[in-house]
């Protein structure tokens, strides 16, 4: 097997830190839509890389660890940038209480890519769903709450203390034990190509039809979707749990009678 074939995955993981990175760079020049369209092609490449990789029979310990300091790059500094040189060109200056709320949203990003980790195996089981927010998702919320401004501005302090609480709620949430499923791996296991197609497609053709701001509610529509399927699984077990328990009691009291 060439290097280059080998590291077709790790290409695929760079691309989702290139994209942070221009990202960073049209935020700094004040094209907002830009950096948010940058963040998002950044959340296909990192779908892509692992199923690629599993495809390929390649997964790595590298290709882990450069996944995580890419998702720090587009999910991380990127939205945090993107915030800052919002308020920035919105106020004429930086508001501490702004510096304050991209912090905690960052050191949030780092804290959970840190834990996913170290508590992580490469077990493709321990792969279908996550514990708290993932950080694509949580970009993709702030990005939205960036895109709903730019369609809809408000007065710069309800703006401002919009994204200081928006960046703090998706951080808690990132950071905590909430189960979200991981989407692309329940879709690619339990739904066609043609069933999934018939989901995203009107999803989409919605957002180009309607209003531009209907973009804004994508991510949010994902994560809802997200956390609901993992709503329906844990109910589904504990059913599953409790007919078990009941077979078993009834084989002993068969047993004893």
């Amino acid at each position: 097997m060439s290097t280059f074939y080998r590291n077709i995955p790790n290409f695929i993981t760079l691309c989702n830190g290139i994209c942070g990175m221009l990202a960073i760079i049209f935020a700094q020049q004040g094209h907002f839509a830009l950096g948010i369209l940058c963040i998002c092609f950044g959340t296909l490449f990192d779908a892509c890389d692992g199923k690629v990789a599993r495809l390929m029979k390649n997964s790595s310990e590298m290709g882990g660890e450069l996944d995580s300091l890419c998702d720090c790059i587009t999910f991380g500094i990127a939205p945090a940038s993107l915030m800052l040189f919002y308020v920035e060109q919105t106020f004429g200056s930086l508001p501490i209480i702004s510096i304050v709320g991209a912090a905690v949203y960052l050191s949030c990003v780092v804290w959970r890519l840190a834990r996913f980790n170290v508590e992580t195996t490469p077990d493709p089981e321990d792969h279908k769903s996550f514990k708290g927010l993932p950080s694509p998702l949580g970009a993709g919320l702030v990005c939205s709450g960036l895109w709903f401004l730019q369609i809809r501005p408000t007065h710069p302090t309800t703006a401002l203390y919009f994204l200081l609480a928006l960046s703090i709620i998706t951080g808690w949430v990132m950071i905590s034990r909430i189960r979200f499923i991981h989407i692309v791996s329940y879709a690619s296991e339990h739904l066609s190509f043609l069933q999934l197609m018939m989901i995203v497609v009107p999803i989409f053709a919605i957002c180009f039809l309607f209003h531009p701001l209907s973009w804004a509610f994508c991510f949010p529509l994902f994560a809802i979707i997200s956390r609901s399927v993992a709503i329906i699984q844990s109910f589904s077990s504990a059913k599953v749990v409790l007919e078990e328990k009941e077979e078993e009691e009834e084989e002993e009291l068969e047993l004893v009678s």
